[in-house]
């Protein structure tokens, strides 16, 4: 799960851009280091010069320039207003610019399919990092229109992967569901949507971890014969974690975001989340049921061959001890 030597620079780029746009006090200097930050992720999507690679690189960038005409029209009205100060502005446009730059419902029409051709590199590249710049302007943009927005997101996230066996595409779904409830932590005017985008990165990446390991593309691959119980376990743990079930890591993160959605009265916005959260479980367990579809030589034959699994077992360890801290808190 490595990246070319020659894109070591696009890669110092683009993390150095999207630290710009966080550290922006102005729309415009935040817009420049979002075009930055696009052109420099371009060919690392470009890392096999494949007809895939080069057509989901397109799709990307014409996404991506789109959504970057909304941030510049939007603040060009600001400009003839006087109200450039990122602080001061609380506009639809823009959110909607934002939305559609980190492939949230529902403008997310161009993701599913951009992210089934990627490497899984790239994928977690663009479900996890690409997802840091939008998200941190979008906390200055709050306005009603999130509430739409959140609903849609959950309510995509958790339909839209029912029927794929694609496990790439229910990563992307699953993404949309996690969106909603950090759009909603940001609601609180509070660190936690960062929170809990930090312990969704870490399912996520356990999660590719293992495709790339295993090279794992459908549903359907993961009750191969040929892949360690441990690592099936591993990857039983993972998606447990990201449905939110107690008493794994990633319930540990949903229930900070309930609590306070408690104490800010957002009783409707939480049980909306909580609803499509329950639906989506539903394929997160179909994975899971997948891949403990085992024979008997299996179930009784551990894998000895493996010492590079280490780190996961302590992460797997993890997700559920750091939960049982969190409740007794």
């Amino acid at each position: 799960m490595f990246l070319k030597g020659s894109n070591v620079t696009f890669m110092f780029i683009m993390f150095f851009s999207t630290i710009m746009v966080i550290s922006s006090s102005s729309w415009l200097n935040a817009w420049i280091s979002l075009e930055v930050n696009m052109m420099s992720i371009i060919p690392i999507l470009i890392n096999k010069q494949t007809f895939e690679a080069t057509s989901s690189s397109i799709k990307y960038f014409l996404v991506q320039a789109m959504a970057s005409m909304f941030l510049i029209v939007m603040m060009l009205i600001m400009y003839n207003s006087s109200a450039i100060n990122m602080m001061n502005i609380n506009n639809e446009i823009i959110l909607m610019g934002l939305a559609m730059k980190s492939g949230i419902p529902p403008f997310h029409f161009w993701l599913p399919q951009v992210i089934e051709s990627m490497e899984v590199t790239q994928m977690f590249i663009v479900l996890s990092w690409q997802k840091i710049a939008p998200f941190s302007l979008m906390s200055y943009s709050l306005s009603m229109v999130i509430l739409a927005v959140i609903s849609s997101s959950a309510a995509v996230g958790a339909v839209g992967g029912y029927n794929q066996n694609s496990i790439k595409k229910i990563l992307v779904y699953s993404s949309m569901t996690h969106g909603a409830w950090m759009m909603t932590a940001m609601l609180m005017k509070s660190g936690l949507w960062m929170i809990y985008f930090a312990i969704y990165n870490l399912s996520l990446y356990i999660m590719c971890l293992i495709m790339d390991k295993m090279n794992i593309k459908n549903i359907s691959e993961t009750s191969n014969s040929f892949m360690p119980i441990k690592n099936k376990m591993i990857l039983m743990s993972n998606m447990l974690s990201m449905s939110g079930l107690p008493p794994f890591l990633g319930f540990a993160a949903k229930f900070l975001v309930i609590k306070m959605s408690v104490i800010y009265s957002m009783l409707v916005m939480v049980s909306i989340l909580l609803m499509m959260s329950f639906l989506s479980v539903f394929y997160y367990l179909k994975i899971c049921f997948s891949s403990f579809m085992l024979n008997e030589k299996q179930i009784f034959k551990m894998s000895k061959k493996s010492n590079s699994s280490m780190l996961l077992y302590m992460i797997t360890i993890s997700n559920m001890i750091i939960p049982t801290m969190v409740y007794l808190v």
